[in-house]
């Protein structure tokens, strides 16, 4: 599902400004023999990038390469893969590539224009028509990143296609409709799944300022719509795309529509093997009901503490 405009969700507010401004955060990789690490780190400014880089790659014993750079949180990311932590700023790259790969990072210009060349005088010798038609696209600032970031990652690379790929926004779109139509329903749901904000607050719909991912590592961009289901102020993991919203959305769905029908096929359960699961599930999902029955009655006062009976009784005559 492709990143749905704001204009389709009414009343939307941008989410609230940190006290720390966002800076550049860059992803340095570090390759030797088998062994990747990435380095995470920060500038203020985004010309500090390569003077950093550049830094780093003097005094390394080994070459490097810049990944690429985004607009965020070093703290938020650190985070994010904290896990994966080797030392320091260093990460285990063969760990968290599946999810650098769909970040589409910015690559500084120098290193850029430095790609540009190389390829130009990799195939300028070279007649043959494809090779000439390479050289003519390696122009394009989205291509030369498309073809550098393929380098790093291999054919995973979602920027390898983004060149191919439509950006056109399609309206009729069903997805679309179905999550900007059920985005309050999907809140709800998100709410009792207790992603809901700090302080059992509601899920809030709102607008990104910066790149970040969501607590299923799918990125949400800046000006994107999403759920917001922490205080933004503390970083980390704190929102629900659209995209992971719909998917919770369809999969509940499907849940109570096979309950409706009966919670299991009659056709299954012919087998004695598969009766006695069924069974097993069938108690299992009734014990999860009774418990979240008996918490509701008493959130509801429905159920009160006898301290002198040591026991929970029944309030619900007193209860309006």
């Amino acid at each position: 599902m492709k990143q749905i405009p704001k204009k389709y969700f009414k009343d939307v507010p941008i989410e609230i400004q940190r006290e720390e401004k966002p800076h550049y955060v860059y992803f340095i990789l570090a390759k030797e023999g088998n062994l990747k690490r990435v380095k995470i780190g920060k500038c203020d400014k985004e010309e500090g990038i390569m003077k950093r880089f550049s830094s780093l790659n003097t005094s390394s014993p080994i070459d490097l390469k810049i990944i690429g750079y985004l607009k965020g949180y070093e703290k938020d990311w650190h985070r994010y893969f904290k896990e994966h932590r080797i030392k320091g700023e260093w990460f285990d790259f063969n760990k968290i590539e599946h999810i650098l790969v769909r970040l589409q990072l910015k690559v500084p210009k120098e290193i850029l224009f430095t790609f540009k060349e190389q390829i130009k005088a990799h195939y300028s010798k070279d007649e043959n028509e494809d090779i000439f038609s390479e050289l003519k696209k390696i122009n394009s600032n989205v291509y030369a990143t498309t073809e550098y970031q393929r380098r790093i990652f291999g054919e995973r690379s979602e920027w390898f296609y983004l060149h191919r790929a439509s950006k056109r926004f399609d309206p009729n779109d069903k997805d679309y409709e179905y999550v900007t139509e059920h985005a309050y329903h999907i809140s709800k749901l998100l709410n009792l799944f207790c992603f809901g904000t700090d302080f059992c607050s509601n899920v809030r719909i709102t607008e990104a300022r910066t790149i970040k991912l969501d607590r299923f590592n799918d990125p949400i961009y800046p000006r994107e719509i999403y759920y917001q289901t922490s205080d933004a102020n503390r970083g980390g993991t704190y929102g629900i795309s659209v995209r992971s919203g719909f998917i919770l959305f369809q999969a509940y769905k499907n849940f109570l529509r096979l309950r409706k029908r009966g919670v299991y096929v009659n056709g299954f359960e012919t087998n004695n093997r598969r009766q006695e699961q069924v069974t097993i599930e069938k108690k299992e999902l009734l014990y999860i009901i009774d418990n979240l029955s008996h918490d509701l009655k008493k959130d509801l006062g429905i159920l009160v503490y006898d301290a002198e009976k040591h026991e929970w009784i029944d309030n619900s005559k007193n209860v309006n």
